[in-house]
């Protein structure tokens, strides 16, 4: 009891503390605020035009959401587009000090990661699932709000009257919160991270390692994939509970865990209460559903070249492949094939782990997103120490070869990436839901989403499509197209040539 009471003290100090953080950066664009009823939006003039479609799904979700969480909204919530003066791959929801979800423009960094259409409406389903588990209230904790109004949670919450009642769901572990809500995002004809086969992948690994464990799924810790699993193995494992009980049962949870506010830390009796099976037999159950297929999948037999914690991609040209590793404790390494000598070289460096590229001077740079000054983080290639060129800013460039450029534009790639190139004529290729790469015939080549079928696109030709929302461009050489694509057991490298698909190798990892 001592120990649940500092936890409970420990939360509200750095709950509260994050709430009051700025979220966007200083001196920032002028925003503007439309008032729908049950939301307020707050954008730029860059954003005004996304609003319609932005408000058309965010009321599908509402409808779909207060029916499946038993809950509406018990005030306004405050949906924040940040400007292009905040390029960050991120997004986030918070109840403190009001309902408040902020999205941020950067997904085109990591729209390969999160295997979907578009990065805006991902953003959408995950972060307004989070509203609707952490502001259910029930009872006594429903009561004292409609009382008082909501309350100034600090560590006198833990006090009479008890205030943190009125925050109950968010004392459940991140594996049930970003789980659930990584679920929902994978629901709606997006795709989403479910679909991806590195997803898969790392989940069978897991799961054959007897990593996905109460203790580690639970418990913060400092073990690879140091938290990832969080979201993914949570989203499986919500997968399942729907796939056994339903949708609306997996949703549902959160209201039947509102009523045990008094000891928030309570996961099992609600979740014997909502699917009639204990939290740890769930778990049992879920692992033998996976077990049988991580024993069939196939990982790489050639010894490894190095290891790196992070892996920000590979970069080739006419002359070397590139890469950036990290052991997460010294600064990176750039590692670099001579295409010509065949031997490896290795280089320490001081810059971000991006894409590795070589500027017009011949000097290393990383694609990233980073702070230029105290008021702008923008997209960009950063050299050593840091430095960019002005030339390169608000573009998160994917491929580079003999001078010829292909990037997605920071400024309007908020729903999905847009892509530009110079390849062969400087061009407006448009929305694109992956990275892309140059081919050596100087196309650009991407893929796009439409509906639930993933085309690879040669500038604006369709050149092939398969099922599914996992797919991701590796190489355009000659008559063949190699890409990563979805295997059985996790994902796998292919190449299509002369209209047939070939596998180009056996590893599902």
């Amino acid at each position: 009891m001592i120990r649940s009471i500092f936890a409970l003290l420990g939360l509200f100090i750095s709950t509260s503390s994050f709430a009051q953080m700025r979220f966007l950066v200083p001196n920032d664009q002028d925003y503007f605020v439309n008032d729908e009823g049950s939301y307020r939006y707050i954008y730029t003039a860059s954003e005004r035009a996304l609003l319609p479609e932005l408000i058309k799904y965010n009321q599908l979700f509402k409808n779909i959401y207060e029916k499946e969480y038993n809950w509406v909204f018990d005030e306004q919530a405050t949906l924040v587009l940040a400007s292009t003066h905040n390029q960050i791959a991120n997004g986030f929801a918070t109840p403190l000090p009001r309902l408040l979800t902020v999205y941020y423009s950067g997904g085109a960094e990591i729209i390969d990661e999160f295997s979907v259409g578009s990065w805006l409406y991902t953003l959408l389903s995950h972060e307004t699932s989070h509203l609707y588990q952490l502001n259910i209230k029930r009872g006594y904790a429903q009561t004292l709000k409609n009382t008082f109004g909501p309350s100034d949670l600090t560590g006198a919450a833990i006090l009479p009257p008890f205030t943190y009642t009125e925050l109950s769901n968010a004392f459940l572990p991140a594996f049930l919160l970003e789980g659930n809500s990584t679920f929902n995002e994978s629901r709606f004809g997006n795709g989403g991270r479910l679909y991806s086969g590195a997803s898969r992948a790392l989940l069978l690994q897991m799961t054959k390692a007897g990593d996905i464990t109460t203790a580690r799924l639970m418990n913060e810790h400092i073990e690879f994939p140091f938290g990832r699993e969080k979201y993914l193995i949570g989203g499986f494992f919500f997968l399942d509970l729907a796939r056994n009980h339903g949708t609306d049962a997996a949703n549902r949870y959160f209201y039947n865990h509102a009523d045990y506010k008094f000891n928030p830390f309570n996961v099992n009796d609600p979740f014997i209460e909502t699917f009639g099976i204990s939290y740890n037999l769930a778990l049992k159950r879920f692992l033998d559903y996976w077990r049988p297929m991580s024993e069939s999948q196939q990982s790489a037999k050639e010894r490894p070249l190095f290891t790196s914690l992070a892996h920000p991609g590979l970069t080739k040209d006419q002359n070397e492949i590139r890469t950036l590793t990290t052991d997460g404790r010294k600064l990176p390494v750039a590692r670099i094939f001579n295409l010509k000598t065949k031997r490896w070289t290795e280089k320490t460096v001081n810059m971000p782990m991006g894409k590795l590229f070589r500027d017009n001077k011949n000097n290393l740079v990383a694609a990233s997103s980073e702070p230029i000054n105290n008021r702008e983080k923008r997209a960009g290639l950063y050299g050593e120490n840091y430095r960019f060129s002005k030339k390169y800013l608000d573009k998160y460039v994917y491929d580079q070869k003999a001078g010829q450029m292909l990037w997605a534009n920071a400024k309007s790639s908020f729903v999905s990436p847009d892509l530009y190139t110079n390849t062969k004529n400087k061009q407006h290729i448009g929305q694109s839901s992956s990275s892309g790469i140059i081919g050596d015939d100087q196309n650009a080549y991407y893929f796009k989403q439409f509906a639930k079928k993933r085309t690879m696109m040669r500038g604006q030709e369709p050149l092939f499509s398969f099922n599914g929302f996992y797919g991701v461009p590796v190489e355009a050489s000659g008559a063949r197209v190699y890409f990563i694509g979805p295997a059985a057991w996790g994902s796998s490298l292919y190449y299509y040539e002369n209209k047939n698909f070939f596998r180009a190798h056996k590893s599902d990892t």
